[in-house]
């Protein structure tokens, strides 16, 4: 009889041991959401805060999928291709739903925004649709002007993170060799030997070790592992140095790309992260929650629905907060009504997934 090598008991181990994901991201989530809806609407010349808040996505992202993996997706083979139908069944029925109300507004009323200065087409439709190729519009000219979902793009970059993510979990030594990888490429790209835009920001290489850090910190907490603590430590660390250096030595080099975004969003949006992980989640809290993926992904269409018909022009909304609020609490409403309608209905199935695979993990 064969023994196990001590890597993939230690990892099956990790895998039977049941994590909990009972933290308090809802308000947060949300705060994030508006973050980017404002900078839709009034963007900050000095700083991206929209920008910066897709960042934090990312690490609540890789907090909450490492608890998905660790609890119900716990080794590699036929429970990856069911972490894979999990994801699925989270990112595309509400993107469908937004999508395709996007491309009806559309081809009802030709909305005059550049990034649907494009003419509609079914392949263009596609492309959105594939989710993936968004964070790549930049070598898709299909896509550069004719986005139905403008923040989008950062959904095709988590949606490729998934890919990998339940390697990183299971198999340490991946995640040591990723961490490593990403941090290197996210430092050619600050420094503007790699596109800094590209490579600090928007593709997958460089920002693998923001996810890590999200990953690490769900880990800590439930296992209280030290090396989930020195990664965290490393990473972050790292992080402050660079950016404390850059600020003393190279200021010029912050401006680069989304730079001064990246850096901060890591240094301040971990932290608090950290703190919201030891709270306990609220139902007024996760009421929010089921609401922020909605209003990032609606309000593009509610705030092209308003200028089209022109809803500036009516009292009291000639105001600009006051039609920045409206525009905010329609996505709000927006949200919900995708949560109702879409998403709570979908949560039946992937919850129906994640027993079936328990029952087929029994079985074996």
């Amino acid at each position: 009889m064969m023994v196990a090598s001590p890597l993939v008991q230690s990892c099956f181990a990790l895998a039977q041991k049941p994590m909990q994901y009972n933290e308090m991201f809802g308000t947060f989530r949300v705060i994030l959401a508006i973050l980017v809806v404002l900078q839709h609407l009034a963007r900050n010349p000095h700083f991206n805060f929209g920008d910066a808040a897709v960042l934090n996505f990312f690490m609540i992202s890789g907090y909450v999928m490492t608890v998905v993996i660790r609890n119900n997706y716990g080794k590699i083979g036929k429970s990856t291709w069911y972490f894979y139908a999990d994801r699925f069944l989270r990112i595309y029925p509400q993107f469908f739903f937004f999508l395709i109300l996007a491309q009806i507004g559309d081809l009802l009323w030709s909305f005059q925004a550049l990034y649907l200065s494009g003419q509609p087409s079914v392949g263009k439709f596609l492309l959105n649709a594939l989710v993936v190729p968004l964070n790549y519009h930049f070598v898709f000219p299909m896509l550069s002007h004719y986005q139905l979902i403008l923040p989008a793009w950062s959904l095709g970059l988590e949606e490729q993170f998934y890919w990998i993510f339940p390697f990183l979990v299971l198999i340490p030594l991946v995640e040591r060799i990723s961490a490593v990888t990403s941090f290197a490429i996210f430092l050619f790209g600050i420094f503007g030997i790699l596109n800094p835009e590209l490579f600090a920001y928007r593709f997958l290489p460089g920002v693998i070790f923001i996810f890590l850090l999200g990953k690490n910190l769900a880990e800590y907490n439930q296992t209280h592992s030290k090396e989930s603590a020195w990664t965290i430590l490393i990473l972050y660390g790292a992080t402050f140095a660079l950016t404390l250096g850059l600020w003393l030595l190279k200021p010029e080099i912050l401006f680069l790309g989304y730079n001064k975004e990246v850096l901060l969003s890591v240094l301040v949006g971990f932290p608090i992260i950290a703190v919201l992980s030891q709270m306990q989640r609220q139902k007024w809290d996760e009421f929010l929650g089921h609401c922020s993926y909605g209003i990032f992904l609606s309000h593009i269409l509610v705030k092209d629905t308003f200028v089209h018909f022109r809803l500036y022009d009516l009292e009291p909304m000639n105001r600009v907060w006051t039609f920045i609020a409206a525009i905010i609490l329609m996505a709000i409403i927006a949200g919900y009504i995708g949560y109702y309608l879409v998403e709570k209905p979908t949560i039946r199935f992937r919850l129906a997934l994640r027993k079936k695979h328990a029952r087929a993990m029994e079985a074996k």
